[in-house]
């Protein structure tokens, strides 16, 4: 195998084989699987040659992934783990570590020396994502330097250990630009927050809002659940704190009102708002007044879950500006949930708002709806398109998809209908109709199957 394998490696420069096994690692989006993480070994293994480039390429070595559950000799870990390091170079590192659920302080004990080997390279570390109990979160303190270039800080507690740690690298505050937490106090870590650029986070409604003022260069936002403040003396901030940079808003789920939130933020350069709020429901007065108040260019929506109250999809597709180019929408599947296809909304996209427009949202180009059919096929093709008899219009529609979800039957795409759609072939229209996971109709343009 060495001399099959030699006849290869000989042929190009080292430096060249070297980067074509980099390109192994930076090849993949998810950087911490298991696949990735052993992409050196697996390299290494091949022939002697092989190896010697994996061993003598740092770029192969700058993602660690430790797994507590799967270490069974932490003191061989601990050599192994010391000479991965030491192959990177001075390369950034890229660090995760993950503990179980239900890890004891006991079981934890023996692998702080893993823990206090990391912190000796903290001057290095670009990406810590740390999944472990609180036994282990707080030994990670770094080396006590005043260098740090750490831009990604993932911090994630189990539940029944919330706010019992601190992050903290002693003498020095590091200016991430990338901020995931869940079940930990933003107050408990020593960060600075002006530098964010992405945050994702799990929090108290009044930690949620305490460090909005300070993300003055925020992009882009994910809560996955917003709880009720941790005190009751909190109140919301009488004026809205007005996020400049924020361009991307995604609510997941609320244990508090999400007006509360929504309320509470103005933001004039968001451009994708999604949401998905199956018990609560979004707000449509606090949603409406939001859009008006950040008099903001929004070009994406994705509504999932419900409608606050006797809200309708209509009254919050009245208030949004004109600029929109995506728009997804997925209702609740109960029983007795209010339909979001209606007339109404129907008749809202043929209106145009001004006599030089076409349609309510004229540079709309991508539709889709995925829940309970409560449209008739020719209304929900000609709530976009003109009948071919009509003259030509100017709509900028490419992606018409329809996915009905409930176990019912599909009602049969009338020969009118079908005939209307073939003819739009020719515009580049692509149309996918599924009802569950099976396919029923994919038409359309050079890209339809």
């Amino acid at each position: 195998m060495d001399k099959i394998h030699d006849l290869l490696t000989r042929q190009v420069p080292r430096e060249i084989a070297s980067h074509i096994f980099a390109q192994c690692i930076s090849s993949y989006p998810f950087p911490y699987k298991r696949e990735v993480i052993s992409q050196p070994l697996v390299l290494g293994a091949v022939c002697k040659s092989w190896r010697d480039i994996a061993w003598t390429t740092p770029q192969l070595w700058t993602t660690i992934a430790i797994r507590t559950r799967s270490i069974r000799d932490p003191a061989l870990h601990l050599e192994l783990l010391d000479q991965w390091i030491a192959r990177s170079g001075q390369l950034p590192l890229y660090i995760s570590f993950k503990t179980p659920r239900n890890s004891t302080t006991e079981s934890l004990y023996m692998f702080y020396p893993l823990v206090d080997l990391v912190n000796r390279y903290s001057s290095r570390w670009k990406g810590l994502h740390l999944f472990v109990s609180s036994s282990l979160f707080n030994r990670f303190t770094g080396d006590g330097g005043n260098i740090s270039i750490l831009s990604a800080l993932t911090l994630v507690l189990p539940p029944y250990e919330r706010g019992k740690v601190e992050f903290s690298l002693k003498t020095l505050s590091p200016q991430p630009q990338s901020v995931k937490l869940c079940g930990i106090a933003p107050s408990s870590l020593d960060i600075k927050w002006n530098n964010v650029t992405w945050l994702e986070v799990s929090l108290h409604l009044d930690e949620l809002l305490g460090i909005f003022p300070d993300t003055d260069q925020l992009v882009s936002c994910t809560i996955f659940n917003c709880f009720r403040a941790s005190t009751v003396e909190y109140h919301i901030p009488q004026s809205p704190i007005i996020l400049r940079c924020l361009q991307n808003l995604d609510i997941r789920s609320c244990s508090v009102d999400p007006a509360k939130i929504i309320e509470a933020i103005t933001t004039p350069c968001l451009r994708h708002f999604y949401t998905n709020l199956s018990s609560e429901g979004l707000p449509v007065h606090s949603f409406n007044s939001f859009i008006i108040r950040s008099s903001c260019n929004l070009e994406a929506l994705r509504l999932s879950g419900s409608i606050a109250g006797d809200g309708e999809l209509v009254t919050i597709l009245r208030y949004l500006p004109s600029s929109l180019k995506q728009l997804f929408l997925e209702p609740d599947l109960r029983k007795n949930a209010r339909p979001w296809l209606t007339k109404e909304v129907e008749n809202l996209f043929k209106l145009p708002r001004s006599p030089s427009k076409c349609g309510f949202f004229p540079d709309l180009e991508s539709f889709q709806y995925e829940g309970p059919q409560t449209f008739s096929w020719p209304d929900i093709i000609g709530t976009f398109f003109d009948p071919p008899s009509a003259p030509p219009s100017n709509h900028r529609l490419q992606i018409l998809d329809i996915k009905v979800t409930q176990d019912v039957h599909l009602t049969p795409i009338d020969p009118n209908t079908l005939r209307s759609i073939h003819e739009l072939q020719e515009s580049g229209l692509k149309i996918t109709i599924t009802k569950g996971g099976k396919r029923q109709y994919r038409l359309g343009g050079s890209s339809s199957a």
